[in-house]
């Protein structure tokens, strides 16, 4: 059985197959993902997918160079087998979503092309064969993308919003300031977790009560990344500004950092934040106030839908959230709440029933 763990080497992960040994041509495609700056928790969830790969092509008695796209079809059967050690309280079946399953087999294909263009490997050849091909509806160029290898349907999964009483009672549960902090910045800028563990106190622009995401590259050795190059300079509440300034008085002190989010009582002092200290944050919030299903990304979704409620035009929401086109976020905020249907249809007169 082939499993993933976690290495002192750039890519961070390996995969090793049943006797314990790095699989030769694994190793070199998350170090590729690692220079070309994909995230940590994106190798990490590669490493993952690869390593349920080569234990179903060792439970199958199959070779790489055997692959084909009903294999894969297969494997997505494999993956999709119940597992009691899967089931959780929201999912008491032990089945992996569609959305995990088609993740997988991205890193399968992408691994696949990866050989392909290193060691002219044929099996990407062969899958492509029945490739997809589609508009690319997030380009206003109208690229077209391929979709290699078989894949679930997955219905839309429906964004997760939290009220105004939600998000009072999370950051209330706050234990310092620097954590405060971080989710009133959240709240009030829709920042993605990404932009805001790379923010520079450069950024907070205190004269101006202004927030500047700028276009930065992904940097070595830091946790989070940057998944948009565009600019925006967001207007902030002149409280949240004070909250920066309590929490650069009281708990950052004198400590010689550019960024602002930063280890001040685990790990290596000094030292940026990562997404897993947000995550467990985000846990013992979720434990202290019993709102559960929420993450840091679910503020971002709860700004947008805020704004589209107070009916700001959508090419200045797709401004401040940073997407690369209004397309992008017509396409991922088209939902809109039934009763703010209701009441927009009174107000237009189209509406004159009890």
């Amino acid at each position: 059985m082939a499993q993933a763990v976690s290495v002192e080497t750039p890519e961070r992960w390996a995969v090793l197959d049943q006797r314990g040994v790095p699989i030769p041509e694994v190793t070199p495609f998350l170090r590729h993902l690692a220079s070309i700056e994909r995230s940590t928790n994106t190798i990490r969830a590669y490493a993952f997918d690869l390593a349920h790969f080569y234990t179903f092509l060792e439970e199958s008695s199959l070779a790489w160079s055997a692959i084909t796209n009903e294999e894969l079809a297969k494997f997505i059967a494999h993956m999709r087998t119940p597992d009691p050690s899967l089931a959780t309280p929201n999912r008491t079946d032990g089945r992996r979503k569609p959305a995990s399953v088609n993740r997988a087999m991205s890193a399968v294909t992408s691994f696949a092309r990866y050989r392909h263009a290193t060691a002219n490997d044929p099996v990407y050849s062969v899958l492509l064969k029945a490739a997809r091909v589609r508009k690319n509806r997030y380009s206003e160029r109208a690229e077209y993308v391929a979709t290699v290898g078989p894949r679930l349907r997955s219905p839309s999964a429906e964004l997760k919003i939290l009220d105004d009483n939600q998000v009072e009672r999370i950051i209330d549960a706050t234990s310092n300031l620097r954590d405060r902090f971080l989710f009133s910045l959240l709240d009030e800028t829709g920042l993605r977790i990404g932009q805001a563990l790379l923010l520079r106190h450069s950024d907070v622009r205190v004269p101006s009560s202004t927030i500047a995401v700028m276009k930065r590259p992904n940097e070595p050795g830091i946790d989070a990344r940057n998944k948009s190059y565009n600019y925006a300079m967001i207007p902030v509440s002149a409280s949240l500004i004070r909250l920066y300034a309590a929490y650069m008085h009281a708990e950052y002190r004198d400590l010689d950092s550019d960024f602002v989010f930063v280890n001040l009582w685990a790990g290596e002092y000094g030292r940026p934040l990562t997404y897993q200290s947000v995550e467990q944050t985000v846990a013992r919030l979720q434990k202290k106030t019993s709102i559960y299903g929420w993450s840091a990304h679910t503020f971002r979704h709860t700004y947008v839908t805020r704004l589209i409620g107070k009916q700001v035009p959508i090419e200045t929401i797709s401004y401040l959230v940073t997407h690369s086109t209004v397309q992008t976020t017509l396409d991922t905020y088209n939902h809109l709440d039934v009763d703010k249907v209701r009441q927009q249809l009174i107000e237009a007169g189209a509406w004159d029933r009890d």
